[in-house]
């Protein structure tokens, strides 16, 4: 059964000189059709926490820099993550899934290309509101389909600081530090092969729905620790999903907002499917369409949803459509 505690650590009640950050969805959940880039680095482990602290990155260095986005899971290579609604493309083929909403987020998923791993009970990364002084803890587990590997653990997230940060990208204010600790135990056949330990230091601006520097610790048993880095460049790029072809190079749509029918062409030869799913990726329609065809929308309640195509095994990057009756 899932354990969700949440505690309020402290109470401020003197001014400070910044107004303390608070993440919620609306400025920090994670929403399809943003691409980051993201540069690998040296970031020390910053141990500086509480008010108004400051933490000076800005001499590290970039030791290679690539895109993370985020897209609908109909978009990739699989798409049958229970009530995964984004998903996260890290690049070489490797896909983490992610339902995302105004409770928080929930890491449901993995892929990487060859290797699919479902939760059986999700992971809360973050719960909203969040601020500084509050933590969660959450237990999780998950299989892996292609082996007899099961793996459970807790993950406890605590704000334990907010402030400046300077970066090679620039210095940001009203930043929120998060401290995400993760202990959890392998098991082939109900018995125990392995521990795993991890603890991902964060730096959260509202506004922005990465971090904007990460840095991370990990160890298997008792080998040796290892370490990693990265900070961002905090500008997100919409609809910039490689590999991923824009839907309106293939159909045209309209009208949208829809009242009752929405009518679909398409504009280059071949068998194309459409699917229809609502905000948190629920499949209501999937039907393969040839030049033209009307689609009866009069029983969807008035709202937003999602319009995916797929051109045979080609994934092209869905649009948000609006009912309006």
């Amino acid at each position: 059964m899932k354990t969700l505690n949440y505690t309020l650590l402290l109470v401020l009640l003197s001014v400070t000189a910044y107004a303390q950050p608070q993440l919620d969805y609306s400025n920090s959940g994670y929403i399809n059709y943003e691409t980051f880039t993201v540069h690998g680095s040296d970031i020390p482990n910053a141990n500086a926490t509480g008010v108004n602290s400051f933490w000076s990155f800005s001499n590290i260095t970039s030791l290679g820099s690539g895109p993370i986005s985020t897209l609908p899971p109909a978009a990739t290579p699989k798409d049958s993550i229970p009530l995964a609604n984004v998903a996260q493309d890290l690049g070489n083929g490797l896909y983490l899934y992610y339902k995302s909403d105004v409770s928080g987020i929930e890491l449901r998923g993995s892929y990487d290309g060859n290797e699919l791993v479902q939760y059986t009970d999700p992971e809360v990364i973050m719960v909203f509101p969040f601020g500084f002084g509050y933590s969660h803890s959450d237990n999780w587990s998950y299989f892996n389909s292609d082996s007899t590997i099961t793996r459970a653990g807790t993950t406890t997230v605590l704000a334990d600081g907010y402030g400046t940060i300077q970066l090679p990208s620039g210095t940001f204010t009203n930043v929120l530090r998060t401290k995400l600790t993760k202990v959890s135990s392998d098991f082939a056949g109900g018995i125990q092969v392995g521990t795993f330990y991890a603890t991902t230091v964060s730096w959260n601006l509202p506004g922005v729905r990465y971090p904007l520097a990460a840095f991370n610790q990990t160890q298997i048993d008792s080998f040796p620790i290892t370490t990693a880095s990265q900070y961002l460049d905090p500008v997100a790029s919409p609809s910039a999903v490689k590999n991923v072809q824009q839907l309106e190079n293939f159909i045209s749509y309209y009208p949208n907002p829809v009242q009752n029918i929405i009518t679909i062409e398409t504009k280059l030869s071949g068998d194309y499917s459409i699917k229809i799913t609502d905000l948190n990726g629920k499949k209501l329609i999937e039907r393969t369409i040839k030049n033209k065809e009307q689609i009866d929308l009069s029983h969807f309640a008035n709202g937003n949803y999602l319009l995916h195509l797929k051109k045979g095994n080609q994934a092209i990057a869905g649009e948000l459509i609006s009912v309006q009756h």
